[in-house]
């Protein structure tokens, strides 16, 4: 989900990325830097099924090969909880 990341910041729209993988939030972090997006992008090692961070975006972009290798009960719980903090309107 990191291009996608990458394209969103580049449009001037604040991004946190949330990734269960420390190589693949280091590598979109460091992209990020090299193209000058970084005051718009943030990244996090995150493993889904045992936390999601405090935050109401605006926009939320769901990798589907990261949801597909969770519990259906598990990724059921992820995605009710990013429909209630994402931003309504």
């Amino acid at each position: 989900m990191a291009p996608a990341g990458l394209f969103l910041a580049a449009l001037e729209i604040r991004v946190l990325l949330v990734d269960p993988a420390l190589a693949a939030v280091e590598a979109a972090g460091h992209r990020a830097a090299a193209e000058a997006l970084a005051s718009r992008f943030q990244a996090l090692v995150v493993s889904l099924d045992t936390w999601f961070p405090d935050v109401s975006p605006a926009l939320a972009v769901l990798d589907p090969l990261v949801l597909g290798a969770l519990e259906p009960t598990v990724r059921h719980a992820i995605l009710e909880t990013v429909k209630g903090q994402t931003v309504r309107g």
